[in-house]
C-alpha cells in the first residue's frame, strides 16, 4: 500500500506529493471506500466488505473493527463516531438483498444503532458529512429504486 503526502512545499510555494510506503492493510479489498477521521483511515466496503479496517495514521499500524453489520453501505463521521449509513443488512445477505435505511455506529467497543433511521432504504449510497448536517443521496432503493 502506498500513501501520498502533499506537505512538501515546492520552491514556488504549491505542494508536492510524494509517495510513502505504509503496512499492508489486514485484509485484502477491491472496491473499497475509505473515510479520513482526525489520524484515521477507515477502509470499509468492497470485496470483503464486511470488514472495516482502520489504519492509524500517527502509528502507522492497520486494526481491524468486528464484523461490520451492513454491507453495501455509505458512512461519515458523526459526533465524532464513525458512522455506516444504509447498506444491507449482513444477516439478510445470503438470503434477501433487501436495502436497510439504518444507521449504524462504531462507538468504539461495539456496533449499535444511535439515530433513527432514514426516510428511505437503500444500498451504496452517496454519503457527504458537514458539521452536524449529512446527506444522503442515491443508492440502489427496493425494487432497484431511489426517488429521493
Amino acid at each position: 500500500s502506498k500513501v501520498f503526502r502533499s506537505d512538501l512545499l515546492t520552491p514556488g510555494g504549491g505542494h508536492l506529493l510524494k509517495s510513502t510506503n505504509i503496512p499492508k492493510m489486514l485484509f485484502g479489498t477491491c472496491y473499497a471506500k475509505a473515510l479520513v477521521h482526525l489520524q484515521s483511515v477507515f477502509v470499509y466496503g468492497g470485496i470483503g466488505e464486511e470488514h472495516v479496517q482502520v489504519y492509524d495514521v500517527r502509528n502507522t499500524k492497520w486494526s481491524a473493527l468486528p464484523r461490520s453489520p451492513l454491507v453495501h453501505s455509505g458512512a461519515a463521521i458523526i459526533g465524532n463516531q464513525f458512522t455506516l449509513i444504509g447498506g444491507e443488512d449482513t444477516r439478510l445477505r445470503y438470503t434477501n438483498f433487501t436495502p436497510t435505511n439504518d444507521l449504524v455506529t462504531w462507538t468504539g467497543k461495539e456496533w449499535k444503532v444511535l439515530y433513527p433511521p432514514m426516510h428511505t432504504a437503500r444500498s451504496n449510497p452517496g454519503v457527504l458529512a458537514i458539521g452536524d448536517l449529512v446527506i444522503v443521496s442515491g443508492g440502489r432503493g427496493v425494487n432497484d429504486r431511489v426517488d429521493t
